[in-house]
């Protein structure tokens, strides 16, 4: 997964493209936010990703 993100942002980076890495931030709450079947996230995970893409989409757009 890692490499494919690196190989899509520099793609992306040639283009002029924002990019937000979810994978990243998934990683870091991975542990604690991950629902029982262990493939999802918790309603609380999925927030915290929500208000990354929110918080990207208003820097990036000014968008809140």
């Amino acid at each position: 997964v890692i490499n494919k993100n690196n190989i899509a942002r520099d793609v992306m980076a040639l283009e002029g493209i924002a990019v937000l890495d979810l994978y990243s931030i998934s990683q870091t709450i991975v542990d604690e936010h991950v629902s029982i079947d262990d493939v999802h996230f918790t309603e609380e995970g999925s927030q915290i990703l929500g208000d990354a893409v929110l918080n990207s989409l208003d820097t990036l757009f000014g968008i809140n």
